[in-house]
């Protein structure tokens, strides 16, 4: 049997899936929202409209936190927790 490289672009086997999954797909945006990405990616020194693309899908992500941070806190219990944490220092 012949030898298995070490990586295949530069990305241990073991660890391929997650350091080089890519999906690749053709989207369709009306002319103001891609001028709206272009100018984005001009004004962020991005390196084209997928770095624009993966950029607005972070920031979705993280707009999902806030909110389930915020639901949390109405939840109540922050409050609770946060004074048991904040004995420790005094």
């Amino acid at each position: 049997m012949p030898e298995m490289p070490a990586s295949v672009s530069g990305c241990p086997f073991i660890l391929e899936y997650d350091c080089s999954m890519t999906t690749r797909f053709t989207i369709s945006l009306p002319d103001e929202d891609a001028r709206v990405l272009d100018a984005y990616v001009r004004d962020h020194s991005l390196g084209g409209r997928s770095a624009g693309i993966r950029a607005a899908v972070r920031m979705l992500g993280e707009v999902g936190l806030e909110r389930d941070y915020a639901a949390a806190f109405v939840e109540g219990g922050v409050d609770d927790d946060w004074d048991v944490t904040s004995a420790d220092e005094e």
